[in-house]
């Protein structure tokens, strides 16, 4: 997933485009404006680095971008429904 060797492979989810697919950790409490996911397809955006969780292998969501014209970005990113 990272472009070069070395490099981070999580990217920040505001800066994809609306559908863009990520890995998310299930237990995300964030917003969608702090929210950084490993990307399913091509990469966009600055590489960071993933953030900490809790021990052992978190269990995973996939999120799909939301388009921030209809969604306040500081709504939760991972809302029950």
């Amino acid at each position: 997933m990272a472009d070069k060797p070395g490099k981070p492979p999580a990217r920040r989810i505001m800066d994809g485009k609306v559908g863009d697919r990520f890995y998310v950790a299930e237990g995300y409490k964030g917003n969608h404006e702090n929210a950084i996911g490993l990307p399913l397809n091509e990469p966009r955006g600055k590489a960071v680095p993933i953030p900490p969780g809790a021990p052992g292998t978190p269990n995973l969501a996939i999120y799909e971008r939301k388009d921030f014209r209809k969604v306040d970005k500081k709504e939760p990113a991972l809302k029950k429904e």
